[in-house]
């Protein structure tokens, strides 16, 4: 092999495509680009967001913008470092020269370690580098104690508008209009639903006829979201159980014994919680909105008769907390209805 050719690696043409086929996030990533220019005071940037929204895709373009700069960056994985303090600081250690990007993914997993994580990005970075720290979980009110507040800025990552939608399946080849409507009101905005669907459409050249055929109802989708999120990660969870959480926006042990009398659900509602592609919603727990999106689907799908009961009991149970103890409930009840027009109507009259 050539010297040439060792250069262009496997990776190097993965982010030529990544590159590509990225799309919108210019605020976040207009922020970030100052703060390394030294025409902004802020040092630690703490991105998060429910998975599939594409925090990784905003990192990764992140460091390439910093690197066309100029700028040293050091990309890690929360999962690779250490689970120590010695390797948290050796894991910095690495960006501690003047503007340089630091860039920790998975930082969720760092958790434990966060005050060791603090201390080395505040006594062992450059005043003029950068970090972005990407995680799910909401950002720990450490970051924001002693000063550090002066220099730290949450960048809360939410799904692509409907323009940006269209622009990304464009990217990756979906040329139909109708079928990027659809996909783009079914995939509400997420990058990871819009790039899955894409993959399902047929080759380049064939005709939009054709392409519309391929993608398939929602459902095809659907099964192509549970494959993607939800992997193997969901067999063992209660059945039961996963079923009302792919009605309900949210559950808890009252929810679950008005849906399933009689079933003993305790256990079932911890393997929810343990699930990677659920979060906590107060006392309650939530499916990953895409992976409850495709899950009701398929109930719907494959078993009406029980769909219909289960939605029955939810909302009955929703109605009576939204009458006798909180009226936002009633959001909930409109998240639950299928027909738009209705739904809208719902969360207006809770207003």
């Amino acid at each position: 092999m050539t010297d040439a050719a060792a250069l262009d690696a496997v990776g190097d043409k993965a982010d030529r495509i990544d590159a590509q086929r990225f799309v919108g996030r210019d605020d976040a990533l207009g922020e970030i680009a100052l703060a390394l220019e030294g025409r902004s005071d802020l040092r630690v940037f703490l991105l998060h967001g429910p998975g599939g929204v594409g925090k990784s895709a905003i990192a990764r373009a992140a460091a390439r913008a910093a690197r066309a700069n100029g700028h040293m960056t050091v990309a890690l994985d929360g999962r690779t470092i250490a689970p120590d303090p010695d390797g948290v600081a050796e894991a910095v250690a690495a960006a501690a020269v003047p503007r340089a990007l630091l860039v920790i993914d998975e930082i969720d997993e760092l958790r434990p370690l966060r005050f060791a994580l603090r201390s080395a990005i505040t006594e062992g970075m450059h005043h003029s580098s950068v970090a972005l720290l990407v995680g799910r979980g909401r950002p720990d009110r450490e970051w924001f104690d002693g000063g550090l507040e002066h220099v730290t800025k949450v960048l809360t990552v939410r799904p692509l508008d409907s323009d940006d939608a269209a622009r990304l399946l464009a990217c990756h080849g979906v040329r139909d209009p109708a079928v990027i409507d659809r996909v783009v009101r079914w995939c509400g905005g997420f990058p990871l639903a819009l790039t899955v669907a894409a993959s399902l459409q047929p080759i380049p050249g064939e005709d939009a006829a054709t392409e519309s055929a391929v993608l398939g109802e929602d459902g095809d989708l659907g099964e192509a979201i549970l494959a993607r999120l939800g992997g193997n990660e969901l067999v063992g969870v209660d059945l039961d159980v996963l079923d009302v959480a792919a009605v309900a926006p949210a559950v808890d042990d009252r929810l679950l014994d008005a849906a399933l009398p009689g079933r003993s659900t305790r256990s079932g509602l911890g393997q929810l919680r343990d699930l990677s592609t659920s979060e906590k919603v107060g006392s309650r727990v939530a499916l990953h909105r895409l992976l409850r999106g495709a899950l009701r689907a398929r109930l719907r799908d494959t078993d009406p008769d029980r769909y219909r009961t289960l939605v029955l009991r939810v909302a009955e149970h929703l109605r009576v907390r939204a009458l006798t103890e909180d009226p936002r409930v009633l959001l909930e009840l409109a998240d639950m209805v299928e027909d738009p027009a209705l739904r809208l109507a719902m969360e207006g009259s809770s207003s």
